[in-house]
């Protein structure tokens, strides 16, 4: 599989079935999803595979996080017994999340009601910004908003996953939120997590003092708000 990006995203996938043994009228769909975003595309049968002609996710605002899978379904009286499925397949390329060079923090629009943004946890923490907003990157990536987030964003990420899931290896590669742990004890001042810490929110609020200080993050607010917010 390979995402496209460029206005709508769209994909290409190359199938090869053969080894599996499926019955060759068998029908073969290929699913792009995201959390609860979902849309299928046809491509034939195993023994006569057709590419759509049309393969944009119009239904995804990034190629970002689009996961996908691959379903063979029986045809004629048994149609829509599921044969055979391979899921949570990324495109090819992608950089996947515990990859060193993947963003810390990955930046999503989404639909939130009144609320500006909110952080979703799992399976890897995303800030999500309300596509209400209009220009939502711009927004992420505002000073004053990042100043304004960003200690919460960083508390929040913590408390998950040390308080909540007690996760606290930062070298599991298993991990999802590992990074973010190598990522607050590698702040000026702040010490190497250790399993045995009596009181795990005190370290959660070293690390966020150590990261506001590095970042001078009242000043970035103050000098932004000075200059008229965003």
């Amino acid at each position: 599989m390979s995402c496209v990006e460029g206005g709508v995203p769209e994909f290409q996938a190359e199938l090869t079935l053969g080894e599996y043994k499926f019955p060759p009228d068998a029908m073969v769909f290929v699913e792009a999803y995201r959390q609860t975003t979902w849309v299928r595309f046809p491509f034939g049968t195993v023994s006569s595979l057709v590419r759509p002609v049309d393969t944009r996710l119009s239904e995804f605002d990034s190629s970002e996080e689009i996961q996908f899978r691959v379903r063979v379904t029986a045809s004629g009286e048994s149609a829509g017994k599921m044969l055979g499925v391979a899921d949570r397949i990324r495109p090819a390329g992608e950089i996947t999340d515990d990859d060193e060079r993947a963003p810390l923090l990955r930046v999503r629009a989404a639909d939130l009601g009144d609320e500006i943004y909110q952080v979703e946890l799992d399976p890897t923490p995303v800030l999500l910004i309300n596509r209400a907003t209009g220009d939502w990157r711009s927004v992420a990536a505002s000073p004053l908003f990042q100043a304004l987030s960003a200690p919460m964003i960083l508390r929040t990420v913590l408390t998950h996953l040390l308080v909540i899931d007690d996760a606290s290896d930062a070298e599991d590669s298993e991990s999802p939120h590992a990074r973010w742990l190598r990522f607050a004890q590698s702040l000026p001042g702040v010490a190497e997590y250790r399993k045995d810490f009596d009181d795990s929110e005190s370290w959660i609020e070293d690390a966020v003092s150590a990261f506001t200080r590095q970042k001078q993050v009242l000043s970035s607010f103050l000098s932004a708000w000075q200059k008229g917010g965003f």
